[in-house]
């Protein structure tokens, strides 16, 4: 009956520890997607390109691209406030108002957090396919490219449903996630005034999601085809 006890609570932590993998997969790859979009001034360089915003703004191509970089490093580094300066007749502005760069902080916050869970993503991931390899060798790889498998399937159905959803309605989720993710009104500004607004209006929002949803799909389907390939390869 002991032995009985044990192996049922055995198959529990294992089919457990492979839930978990399957989710710390799907977490690692929407994490550090996240993180190249946020950190990296080409990608808000060329969704500002394809949003107008040098047109709308006055601000020189150069000048967009310095803010796309001072903003990507403020995203990636240790400092609490965005400080962003122009030059105008009289001198260095702030392009921010303290109501946006207390936002901004809001965002960091998020953002540093999400870095975070993906670091948790990634070791488990590690020590899973570690533990796995080492106990059960060749019947572990097998284990870990079927849970690739299920992981990059499952990771792309619920992309393509959110995807789905968003396309009918992209303007209320947009602002249910704001009501979500914030717990002020720093996030409600002005189009008018605001250059937040300005340097990153809704159809930015729109095209970073599709290029998020695109690049997520792709990386799913490639983890899904090459652990096909490969599980293929060892039958």
């Amino acid at each position: 009956y002991c032995i009985y006890i044990i192996g049922r609570k055995l198959k529990i932590v294992i089919s457990l520890s492979r839930f978990l993998f399957v989710l710390c997969v799907f977490i690692l790859v929407i994490t550090t997607v996240v993180r190249f979009f946020a950190t990296e001034p080409a990608v808000q360089d060329t969704l500002m390109d394809y949003s107008n915003v040098e047109q709308k703004t006055n601000f020189t191509k150069n000048q967009l691209q310095s803010i796309s970089i001072t903003m990507s490093e403020y995203l990636s580094n240790k400092t609490d406030l965005l400080d962003i300066r122009m030059q105008s007749s009289s001198g260095l502005l702030a392009l921010f108002s303290p109501k946006e760069i207390l936002h901004m902080q809001d965002v960091k916050k998020i953002l540093m957090n999400i870095y975070s869970l993906q670091l948790v993503a990634l070791f488990y991931v590690l020590t899973y396919i570690t533990v796995v390899l080492v106990t059960k060798k060749n019947v572990g790889i097998r284990d870990i490219i079927s849970n690739l498998q299920i992981a990059g399937l499952i990771s792309n159905i619920l992309l393509i449903s959110l995807g789905i959803l968003l396309y009918f309605s992209f303007d209320r989720y947009f602002v249910y996630f704001h009501e979500l993710a914030f717990d002020n009104d720093y996030w409600i500004l002005d189009p008018n005034k605001d250059f937040l607004i300005k340097l990153y209006p809704l159809k930015f929002w729109n095209l970073i999601t599709v290029a998020f949803i695109s690049t997520v799909l792709i990386i799913n389907t490639a983890i899904y085809l090459t652990a096909y390939s490969i599980k293929k390869f060892l039958r």
